[in-house]
């Protein structure tokens, strides 16, 4: 999903650059400031990537390719209460059971290379297992659980061969 900013890029100078600080205080960031009537400029969800990131594309007016300027990952949460298989589409996942297990089964690494999801843990009366896929490790093992501490959580990372939690 694109949109274009037109405003970004007026015929004046001065409106243009007030917009982009509006559009940074929005975003939260500094972004390269394009006050060249001659740019398109737009804001670009980019769903092909895991986790999906927001980006800020560029091009002359005359050319057909957008340029990326700078790309920000777009933090998806996950609300689970009972075994759950991570599809990718998720950034942060929280365990919301009150008592009881939550299995997680990590993807297959080779279709994860510089993945990571965070992991949290609410209550202390849970037992939340990350589990790699089958075949796979993390932590140089099947499985790796979570402390029964309320308000827990972990990082995992994968290198394309293999899950780390941390």
């Amino acid at each position: 999903m694109s949109r274009l900013i037109p405003y970004l890029n007026p015929e004046n100078k001065e409106q243009a650059s007030a917009n982009w600080r509006k559009v940074e205080a929005i975003l939260g960031i500094t972004l390269p400031c394009i006050t060249d009537r001659d740019y398109l400029v737009r804001l670009n969800i980019d769903q092909n990537v895991a986790p999906d990131s927001l980006r800020l594309e560029t091009k002359l007016k005359t050319q057909s390719a957008w340029k990326v300027r700078q790309a920000w990952p777009l933090v998806v949460f996950k609300h689970i209460q009972a075994d759950y298989v991570l599809t990718g589409n998720e950034s942060v996942i929280i365990v919301d059971n009150a008592g009881g297990t939550a299995l997680i089964t990590l993807p297959a690494a080779a279709n994860a290379s510089s993945s990571r999801y965070t992991v949290i843990q609410k209550s202390a009366l849970v037992t939340v297992t990350l589990a790699a896929a089958a075949g796979e490790t993390v932590n140089g093992g099947a499985t790796v659980a979570l402390p029964n501490t309320a308000f827990i959580g972990r990082d995992v990372v994968c290198d394309g061969v293999e899950w780390y939690a941390f």
